[in-house]
């Protein structure tokens, strides 16, 4: 897998959340990166076929569509998200990018599109998580989100679920975890913090109204949607 420029952060105290690397991930993924000092792509857990990890919803001509990458699994069932290959037989870089192109060409944010976004999907490497996490970084630095970014896979990390979540945070002194929500379900049986004393806090993001150009707003859209539709600077305030 290609190497992007990662580098472990100096420090005591860094609030740190974990995520798998997502395909042009909703709001609410930014707004757990705009409150982290370290965010950890967690790679080195199985892909999962039709998840988040290889597709998302934009708006089209007002109507909800979903954008894919089509993979191959080099290991079968068991291949890892940092393994997963995109299959180029199905997947067409530029046809994604005509169907942003058509989706928000007349739009506020289309020039933040056609400059910081589509040019990292046409120049795709072999690997989801690459393009996945080039993606990620890339929509961050437009929103001037100052989070250092770190592969679970270059960690030392071990066992599953909590376990593991806790043995990336071990990589770090004395760090807290911020948890999106939904892990709350399998993590209030720890309490408020892992076996080790590492604290355990909640991200609290309530998924903000931005004017799509509908009667009925439509929410959990890619972050694209909310670039293209109102521009990068009232993106970054939806994400704060």
């Amino acid at each position: 897998m290609g190497e992007m420029e990662f580098f472990m952060p100096e420090g005591q105290n860094l609030i740190v959340s974990i995520m798998q690397p997502t395909f042009l991930p909703w709001l609410g993924y930014f707004n757990l990166i705009s409150r982290s000092d370290v965010f950890v792509f967690l790679d080195n857990v199985q892909f999962e076929t039709r998840s988040w990890q290889q597709r998302n919803r934009i708006l089209v001509n007002g109507e909800s569509v979903w954008v894919t990458v089509p993979v191959s699994k080099p290991q079968g069932s068991s291949t890892l998200i940092r393994d997963t290959l995109i299959n180029f037989n199905h997947f067409k870089p530029e046809k994604l990018c005509e169907t942003l192109k058509r989706a928000y060409s007349k739009r506020d944010g289309f020039d933040v599109l056609m400059e910081g976004v589509i040019p990292l999907i046409e120049s795709a490497g072999p690997y989801l998580a690459e393009l996945n996490e080039a993606l990620i970084v890339g929509i961050s630095k437009l929103l001037n989100l100052e989070a250092t970014f770190v592969r679970a896979s270059k960690l030392k990390t071990f066992g599953s679920k909590s376990e593991l979540l806790e043995s990336i945070l071990l990589n770090f002194d004395n760090a807290r975890y911020l948890s999106p929500k939904g892990s709350e379900v399998y993590l209030n049986e720890l309490n408020g913090e892992f076996p080790s004393g590492i604290p355990i806090e909640y991200q609290d993001f309530h998924h903000p109204y931005y004017d799509q150009k509908l009667k009925e707003f439509v929410p959990f859209m890619s972050i694209v949607d909310a670039i293209g539709n109102v521009g990068i600077s009232q993106t970054r305030d939806l994400v704060r």
